[in-house]
């Protein structure tokens, strides 16, 4: 299993029921962001002021970097993450389809040490990682952000930590205001 990181796409809550929690990577809405984003900067590349066409490199800097976010921003419509919390089974599903494989596992909520509430550095944010014996760790949110606030963030904890009898451990850094 790939190694996942706090700094990794945020999982957003999507589905909650008694007895599941449904978490998915919303690429359609990135990819729909840096697509407008990169396809300005390409065709703005047209448009840029005369006295800048004389800088033929700037001009070239603007086609490769739009055209670049463009493709990247397409490659993410193939992307699709999903995790599921099934508290009927007690188990952890994950599923990651993108153009370039699969990778699927189910683990038990033993496999998982804790939660962890964190603030990343200058981020007004929380993020609740999921996170495996291994150290492995799944970034959870209700935005592709994060969490916004450190209430919020402890209510989704203690939902998550209550359906899988996780501990909850909260850095210091989430009750600084930014």
């Amino acid at each position: 299993m790939a190694r996942m990181h706090e700094y990794d796409n945020v999982l957003v809550l999507s589905d909650s029921h008694e007895n599941n929690l449904v978490f998915k990577f919303r690429s359609k809405l990135w990819a729909g962001a840096t697509l407008v984003l990169g396809s300005g900067i390409f065709l703005g590349a047209f448009f840029l002021p005369q006295e800048m066409r004389s800088f033929d490199v700037s001009r070239k800097m603007f086609f490769l970097f739009g055209f670049l976010m463009a493709v990247f921003s397409l490659l993410s419509l193939f992307i699709n993450i999903t995790l599921e919390l099934n508290v009927s089974n007690g188990k952890v599903e994950y599923l990651k389809k993108t153009l370039f494989g699969k990778t699927q596992w189910k683990k038990s909520f033993g496999e998982f040490e804790h939660l962890r509430i964190i603030r990343p550095k200058r981020k007004s944010f929380c993020k609740i990682l999921l996170v495996l014996k291994d150290g492995q760790a799944i970034p959870l949110g209700t935005s592709e952000a994060g969490i916004y606030g450190s209430d919020n963030a402890r209510g989704l904890a203690k939902t998550i930590g209550n359906s899988t009898n996780l501990p909850i451990i909260e850095d210091p850094a989430v009750t600084r205001r930014v």
